[in-house]
């Protein structure tokens, strides 16, 4: 329970991106919904429990790998960029993955990007 408490500490923010997941010998692609230092929310469908590794394309080099687990299922307001309609949000249905040994450089190349769609928004 403490772990849930912690991601839902962070702040969030929305953003739109394909991600690889791979969940033991399987990859999938996800799309990412919303993401924060300290996880993400995916449009996928894996078992809470589910340990997964995050492959997240941000600026400036190979995509992030991230070690993840399933903390929660359901539902995450999703915003979706269509031109003539400003603020259009949508239900995504899929699971909060929480990080989990993010290292220093990995956790400065997350808030870097984290701080630029900050500031773009």
């Amino acid at each position: 329970m403490q772990l849930r408490e912690t991601v839902q500490r962070a702040e969030r923010f929305p953003v739109q991106m394909t991600v690889k997941v791979v969940a033991g010998s399987n990859a999938y692609r996800a799309e990412l919904v919303s993401l924060s230092l300290s996880g993400a929310f995916i449009e996928a469908g894996f078992p809470i429990g589910t340990q997964l590794r995050l492959y997240l394309p941000l600026p400036g080099g190979e995509a992030l790998s991230v070690s993840a687990r399933v903390v929660r299922e359901g539902w995450c307001q999703k915003l979706v960029d269509k031109p003539r309609i400003d603020n259009l949000a949508i239900r995504a249905l899929g699971v909060g993955v929480a990080f989990e040994g993010l290292d220093e450089p990995d956790e400065r190349r997350l808030r870097d990007f984290l701080e630029l769609v900050n500031d773009r928004s």
